[in-house]
């Protein structure tokens, strides 16, 4: 596979149990998200993405567009949403920090389809943020993919219980699951081939913003239809 680019921001000292959440992803060690968009009435988790018993559908038969063009860049965490929008966000104790040193817990929640996706990805650039010395983080990563690969996960999508929406552009599908404890989101966004994810509990910012910074960075992007 490509070798991806990873963009760490300024090293923070955080709590032993922000990186035991950061690593392990799904873990009850964030605080019940506040967030109020749809989700399926099951409270199963999610399978993974087009197949009830969490195996990944097989060929979609998507047909891709004949010249999707050049992958745009993706440019770093700083840049893709400058910390001033994301302490507006979420709170101003927010600071970037590196994040663990591999990427499992970057899949460990996204289901076997979205999973293959995200290791067929050209190029990966994951951001982190957080309070120091507390249990409050988030995370979002952004993704290129192959277009065939991007079409078989929308389609895989589209066949599972995330619920599909729009906002700027941007095509969203989105599941949480309620334990009456805390919640569990995921959240994918598409446009083009660009695939911008957050997956975990706590906070969580909206991954419009890093479309936002996305198109900012490559002006004469025109992204086929997701």
């Amino acid at each position: 596979m490509t070798e991806r680019r990873s963009t760490p921001g300024p090293k923070v000292m955080f709590a032993t149990v922000v990186a035991a959440c950061a690593v392990l992803a799904l873990t009850a060690c964030g605080p019940a998200s506040t967030n109020s968009e749809p989700r399926p009435t099951d409270s199963e988790i999610a399978p993974a993405p087009g197949d009830a018993d969490g195996e990944a559908a097989g060929d979609t038969g998507a047909v891709a567009p004949s010249d999707p063009g050049p992958p745009v860049t993706i440019p770093p965490c700083d840049t893709l949403i400058p910390l001033a929008q994301v302490q507006a966000k979420l709170g101003e104790n927010f600071e970037p920090w590196d994040g663990p040193d591999d990427e499992a817990h970057l899949t460990a929640s996204l289901g076997q389809s979205a999973a293959s996706a995200f290791e067929a990805a050209t190029e990966v650039v994951p951001c982190y943020w957080g309070v120091p010395l507390s249990d409050h983080t988030t995370n979002i990563f952004v993704a290129n993919l192959p277009t065939a690969i991007r079409a078989g996960l929308v389609e895989d999508l589209r066949r599972s219980d995330y619920v599909e929406s729009e906002s700027q552009g941007v095509v969203l599908f989105t599941h949480t699951v309620d334990d009456g404890t805390m919640k569990q989101t995921n959240w994918f966004g598409f446009q083009g081939d660009v695939w911008v994810a957050s997956t975990h509990f706590g906070e969580q910012l909206p991954i419009e913003l890093a479309f936002a910074g996305i198109r900012a960075a490559n002006p004469d992007w025109q992204p086929a239809a997701v």
